[in-house]
């Protein structure tokens, strides 16, 4: 059967970097094995076999690197020995897949670059102001995401994350200061909206008022982001893991940890101000990442009715991007795109493939979101 399939506009440019990756995904996070894999694998024989099933760990056996460390099959010349033995077949699907995500909504599916890929990311860069969904009637033999079958609700959540993507880049185009009221704006719509679907099961009114928060969220509050780095998003074992992402949490502590709030907000300000505008990096570059963000991820809401926390996840990523953008432009002179690119891939990483770290970032912004309402209530 025949559905419509959206492709963010630069999917088909995608080839893996392999040996000149900046960034191999082969190390840095546990690489989880399909079914399918594990019985390839384990009807290897010989020392080729053995060498293989050892290398398999994890509560349930299905990982390869469960320390989010190297990938025991990454060779020194940042290739693939499985792959190079037994061709891209024998690997796991993920191996075979990522950066590439393929999502059946069921009335809909779309295709998207997982942007924790630096090569992704880079991709992203050279087509933010472009991106779009490129859509065509076809088959879709991707698994089904979720149960719900409220196709009404799939086409209100659509035009939404499209009214929200195009005042975005609107936003992003008229400077950082409409950036910051674009968001506070979509925050109180997206929480009416949210609130309304999880206590009725449907909302009455779908369009975003005028109505701001007092919550500054571009960027978000000095105190805000000092909880967010003391959050589990940060840990020593970065060193190891992701050393490019410790370096920058590095930069951050280097110059905020022994100064107050208001010294810290002074200290944000001045590089705010600094570096990020007509002489340094664009807003439009934070609105078309949060645009990305929405693409990507605002159609979740079919399954769990959180369209703003969809919202709060954008807001929380673009707002580290731009901190550590900020700490590198300072201590290097300037953020080019490949640093650029970098920030955003091992940010992304951090975020989306760390479920304690993301409700970690989820709870300080939402603590602090709670305590701006009830000051003024």
């Amino acid at each position: 059967m025949k559905i419509k399939v959206g492709r963010i506009s630069y999917y088909d440019d995608f080839r893996c970097l392999c040996g000149d990756c900046p960034d191999n995904c082969c190390h840095g996070w546990s690489i989880p094995l399909d079914d399918e894999a594990l019985r390839r694998f384990r009807a290897e024989k010989g020392l080729f076999g053995l060498r293989l099933r050892l290398s398999i760990h994890g509560k349930e056996n299905k990982v390869f690197a469960p320390l989010s460390l190297r990938c025991p099959h990454l060779g020194m010349d940042g290739l693939c020995r499985l792959q190079k033995k037994c061709g891209e077949d024998f690997l796991a699907e993920v191996c075979k897949e990522y950066p590439r995500s393929r999502m059946n909504y069921g009335p809909a599916a779309e295709f998207h670059l997982d942007l924790s890929c630096i090569h992704a990311a880079s991709l992203f860069l050279h087509n933010r102001s472009t991106q779009e969904m490129i859509v065509k009637e076809a088959e879709c033999s991707c698994e089904l995401y979720g149960n719900n079958d409220d196709e009404e609700y799939f086409g209100r959540l659509q035009i939404l994350r499209d009214g929200l993507i195009s005042a975005l880049r609107e936003a992003g185009r008229e400077g950082k200061e409409a950036l910051d009221e674009a968001l506070r704006r979509m925050d109180t719509g997206l929480r009416r909206i949210q609130d309304e679907l999880l206590i009725h099961g449907s909302c009455s009114d779908w369009e975003l008022k005028d109505e701001a928060g007092d919550l500054r969220l571009f960027p978000l509050p000095i105190r805000v982001l000092n909880d967010m780095m003391s959050s589990c998003f940060y840990e020593d074992w970065l060193k190891y893991s992701t050393p490019f992402l410790y370096k920058l949490c590095r930069l951050y502590y280097k110059r905020f940890d022994r100064l107050d709030y208001r010294k810290g907000a002074e200290e944000l300000q001045r590089l705010f101000d600094k570096h990020v505008g007509e002489k340094g990096v664009s807003a439009s570059v934070f609105a078309d990442h949060a645009a990305s963000l929405l693409y990507r991820r605002f159609l979740f809401s079919y399954e769990d009715y959180s369209p703003h926390l969809k919202l709060s996840d954008s807001v929380i990523c673009i707002n580290l991007v731009l901190l550590f953008t900020l700490l590198w432009a300072e201590r290097y002179g300037t953020t080019g795109e490949p640093e650029l690119a970098h920030i955003i891939s091992v940010v992304e990483r951090r975020i989306f493939h760390n479920e304690y770290a993301r409700k970690d970032l989820l709870a300080c912004l939402s603590e602090e979101s709670r305590a701006e309402r009830r000051k003024n209530s």
